[in-house]
């Protein structure tokens, strides 16, 4: 039973895509749906001998290169060190079901309190900036000095608040 050349083609853009994305060649060649034929091992290995699967994978690796681990590491350490988080208690009900979409990226912990509301705990955005600088900077101190000069603008603010 053979597979049509458009199926085969597309089986082959999975894996290679796979492939790209950092999954082991034997996942790659079972997530892309070809059959079975003993050993997962042997069928990724037929497929990466063609040099031109090869070349489209590092192609495709170079162009994915934004979805990176690192990369996806830095967006989401963005997001949580200067995105909004204030119109999340209002949001947050315990009646009510959360809305469809409501960004939670910045919440650590959600609990009951006692006295029948919720407890909403946000993530440390002075931690997120310290690890979002350190990702930026080669030089320690770099990053160190900024986290600093960012605690310390941090207390004056409190200071100045009460």
């Amino acid at each position: 039973m053979g597979m049509s050349i458009n199926q085969e083609g597309h089986q082959l853009e999975v894996f290679c895509v796979l492939c790209a994305r950092g999954f082991l060649p034997e996942e790659a060649v079972r997530r892309a749906a070809y059959p079975f034929e003993g050993d997962w091992s042997r069928q990724s290995a037929r497929l990466l001998a063609r040099q031109q699967v090869r070349r489209k994978i590092a192609r495709y690796a170079k162009e994915l290169d934004f979805l990176s681990p690192v990369a996806l590491a830095r967006a989401g350490l963005q997001r949580v060190a200067l995105g909004e988080s204030a119109e999340l208690p209002g949001l947050l009900r315990e009646e009510e079901p959360l809305p469809a979409g409501v960004p939670l990226l910045q919440v650590a912990e959600v609990k009951s309190a006692k006295n029948g509301g919720l407890e909403i705990k946000l993530v440390d955005r002075l931690k997120a900036l310290e690890l979002l600088a350190s990702m930026e900077s080669p030089q320690p101190e770099a990053s160190s000095s900024l986290v600093e000069a960012l605690v310390k603008s941090a207390q004056a603010l409190e200071e100045n608040h009460d």
